[in-house]
């Protein structure tokens, strides 16, 4: 696998988890590139008050998959992934998540629920910020967990690929592979992933087609409670 680095033009504040400013979307957006995983700085509840200050300087690596496919919009059977499709990276992702950690985390419905929630509004804003302005937290309320004492993190990433006709299992283990050694290789978000605070966890992978190219929406919700 070749690696591409890509430097984020963002200011940003280094805390234990570093947060990011509200205008980090097209900064991401201009990164982007077919094979090459996408991210945002890592972020849990305690860096509220950095996202709103923003100042962060993240380089953000990607890994290139090697079978790049050449099915574009010329190949009208090129589709996007289906529901089960996603069910199958998300478990891969799961899966890598607690090969990496020294105590292993249990998924959890208002997780999957509330990362859900946050796949679908990145398309319209690729950010910790939500559409709405408001705190990626507040998806969490809206799943009803409790935040009260509570400890929570939030890793994001999006990978684009060129649509093909047929998706393989090996296929789609190889594009969570690619996203989590991804994560793996950013501090930020190694260290949410790795944080023996957290118990619980909820991985979505929401699939956007868009001239003959597949876009994966990516997040992981991590709670000490739920």
């Amino acid at each position: 696998m070749k690696k591409y680095l890509m430097m984020v033009l963002v200011m940003v504040l280094s805390l234990n988890i570093t947060g990011c400013q509200q205008n980090d979307q097209e900064t991401a957006s201009n990164n982007e590139s077919e094979g090459a995983v996408t991210m945002i700085d890592a972020i849990t509840e305690e860096d509220e008050e950095a996202l709103e200050n923003g100042d962060i300087d993240e380089t953000i690596k990607g890994d290139v998959l090697v079978d790049k496919a050449v099915v574009g919009s010329q190949d009208t059977k090129a589709r996007n992934l289906t529901t089960k499709e996603c069910d199958v990276i998300e478990k891969e992702l799961v899966n890598l998540i607690n090969k990496a950690r020294s105590t292993k985390v249990t998924s959890q419905k208002k997780l999957e629920t509330s990362s859900l929630t946050r796949t679908k509004e990145l398309k319209t804003k690729f950010s910790h910020t939500r559409p709405n302005k408001k705190s990626w937290t507040t998806a969490l309320t809206a799943a009803k967990v409790n935040l009260k004492g509570n400890a929570t993190g939030e890793n994001l990433a999006k990978l684009m690929i060129s649509a093909k006709t047929s998706y393989s299992q090996e296929q789609l283990q190889k594009y969570a592979s690619t996203i989590h050694k991804s994560l793996m290789n950013s501090a930020t978000h190694k260290k949410v992933i790795t944080n023996k605070t957290y118990k619980y966890v909820g991985v979505s992978v929401y699939s956007v087609l868009d001239k003959g190219k597949v876009t994966f929406y990516v997040v992981e919700h991590f709670t000490k409670n739920c």
